[in-house]
């Protein structure tokens, strides 16, 4: 970094800018300019919110007091409230509150939707649940359902991608078309492509992408962090920082 005389950065998940300096190994004079430029979508113009709790059986999100008997002693469904923990995220009961509430949000949402899990795995475990359960034959019936995780193992599953991606948008421009497009966070849609106007007008996460917990590159990280919290801050603040930025990026 010595002999480094101009760094450019071109990203929209940099903040806190500070942090990056640090890790770029400059030192505490170097000179930093921030050009921000303010996003085409005004404030007024969207909505960012949590859905904690949905009713089932395709009837309009509300907040229920209790969920329904057969799911009450399941993991994650306790109190009416869904949790998106790691420990039973792919529980038969918690995914059919999700697909339950994915059903009434798509129903009133026009063009194309966009939803974003965690993990491959947990998508995959998604899709078979709602295979069984019937909840993927409400979603087809509102809206063609593409998801990213059937391309992610064929052969050429950068071509498959592609047509995936572009079946997607001629569904969704299509004469009072609309589409869903199931993705996964830090995946090929999350960071690679732009899908804007009409093939957003719905953008969903579920949970929160935190890095798998004892993964040794990130434990080392952490590591390193904490004994540089100073001018790195703490692994702590690292590890959520790079949920964060995987959440920024999809967005």
């Amino acid at each position: 970094s010595a002999l480094c005389k101009s760094l450019v950065f071109a990203s929209g998940t940099l903040e806190p800018l500070d942090r990056v300096v640090a890790e770029c190994g400059l030192n505490a004079t170097a000179q930093t300019k921030l050009a921000v430029k303010e996003h085409v979508v005004k404030r007024e113009q969207m909505w960012l919110g949590a859905v904690w709790k949905a009713g089932g059986g395709g009837r309009p999100i509300k907040v229920v007091k209790s969920v329904p008997e057969w799911a009450s002693h399941y993991p994650g469904c306790s109190r009416g409230r869904a949790s998106c923990a790691c420990d039973w995220r792919q529980h038969d009961a918690f995914l059919h509150m999700l697909g339950s509430a994915l059903v009434s949000l798509i129903s009133v949402v026009p063009a194309g939707a966009l939803v974003f899990f965690p993990s491959y795995s947990m998508l995959a475990s998604a899709k078979a649940a709602w295979l069984r359960s019937g909840v993927w034959a409400s979603l087809a019936g509102r809206k063609q359902v593409f998801c990213e995780a059937d391309v992610r193992d064929v052969r050429d599953s950068q071509a498959a991608f592609t047509r995936m991606v572009d079946g997607y948008k001629a569904a969704v421009d299509a004469p009072g078309g609309g589409a869903l497009l199931l993705a996964v966070l830090r995946g090929n849609l999350s960071e690679g492509v732009s899908l804007n106007g009409p093939y957003a007008r719905f953008v969903g996460i579920i949970g929160l992408p935190f890095g798998p917990v004892g993964e040794p590159k990130l434990e080392a990280k952490k590591k390193f962090n904490n004994a540089h919290r100073e001018e790195l801050g703490s692994g702590e603040e690292f590890y959520k920082r790079l949920m964060c930025r995987a959440v920024n990026q999809a967005l």
